[in-house]
């Protein structure tokens, strides 16, 4: 293959990459306490670690990737994941890894209370 043919090639990947845009996945791991209905974004909780203050159960994993040539790449994910959140009724997020795909676990509170 030429040089050229290699450049035209790779620019076409690249962009193709930056504006394929950010893939979301929910996956449900294990049934809610309660029924689980749609909320406002700003009501989902973001956590870092476990919240050690609430009963809660983990019932599914959400996933974003994002390309790298996304400057503002992190920044989406985490407000992508935050609308699959309130989507699908997640009270709170547990953060997870980030290397071009951006991982969080949903918790619904035992009590019942979204926050």
């Amino acid at each position: 293959m030429d040089f050229k043919r290699v450049v035209l090639t790779s620019a076409l990947f690249s962009l193709l990459a930056a504006c394929g845009g950010a893939s979301i996945t929910f996956v449900r791991s294990q049934p809610p306490p309660h029924p689980m209905t749609a909320k406002s974004v700003e009501s989902v909780a973001i956590f870092q670690a476990p919240p050690a203050d609430r009963k809660y159960v983990e019932v599914g994993r959400i996933e974003v990737s994002f390309g790298m040539t996304n400057t503002d790449g992190l920044d989406t994910a985490r407000t992508k994941v935050r609308a699959k959140a309130a989507e699908v009724g997640c009270d709170g997020l547990i953060e997870g890894g980030v290397n071009q795909m951006m991982s969080a676990t949903c918790i619904v509170f035992t009590d019942g209370k979204t926050s």
